[in-house]
């Protein structure tokens, strides 16, 4: 008869905590790992093709139609006092811009920018299409009325440039004419310096 000893069981190896810790550690990083790979071969493909977005999506209701805006164009072109005008709507912003006639007065370059504005709001209702809501945030509205193009000599002739502005978030339009500092004294002091004719300052 023969006599088999039993084979020895080899006892099992217990994982320590920190082993635990170091298996899940090195369990996350190759998901991140596998995360961060699939995104970089994603933007690698799609390395050339243009990505088309709306950054309005769900804003600028009603929207300005092209229709309007030659509308638009067409009513300021018909008026007596324009020479040139240009009108676009780019990037929710509705910009005019319009050089009238350098022979225009004062207060008729004045009632000029006012018809201007009128002659768009009877086509896009400023408290529609130019003042935002708790909810949906509209365009802005800008109009740049100029009286001269070419170098003139302010002794014979009064330069005018005027900026009619309507955001979205303003309560209401402002005007500014450009072209008249709004600090007489800075002026001065800056053009001195530009001519050369600024007096030297005394040390004592």
């Amino acid at each position: 008869m023969k006599n088999t000893t039993p084979k020895a069981k080899k006892p099992r190896r217990k994982i320590s905590f920190g082993g635990w810790i170091l298996i899940v550690s090195a369990s996350i990083v190759i998901i991140f790992g596998m995360v961060f790979a699939w995104i970089l071969l994603g933007a690698y493909s799609a390395t050339g093709s243009i990505i088309v977005g709306n950054r309005f999506l769900l804003e600028l209701d009603p929207k300005i139609e092209n229709a309007k805006v030659n509308e638009v164009k067409t009513a300021l072109t018909a008026e007596s006092f324009a020479l040139k005008t240009s009108v676009n709507l780019k990037s929710a912003t509705l910009r005019i811009m319009v050089q009238v006639k350098p022979e225009l007065t004062d207060v008729q370059l004045s009632d000029a920018v006012l018809k201007i504005k009128d002659d768009v709001d009877a086509i896009l209702p400023i408290t529609t299409y130019f003042t935002s809501t708790a909810d949906v945030k509209m365009y802005d509205l800008e109009i740049q009325v100029y009286n001269s193009t070419d170098p003139v000599s302010t002794e014979t002739f009064t330069y005018h440039y005027f900026i009619f502005v309507k955001n979205a978030n303003m309560l209401s339009w402002e005007v500014q004419d450009v072209s008249v500092a709004i600090n007489p004294e800075l002026r001065a002091i800056l053009q001195a310096r530009l001519n050369g004719t600024e007096e030297p300052t005394t040390t004592q």
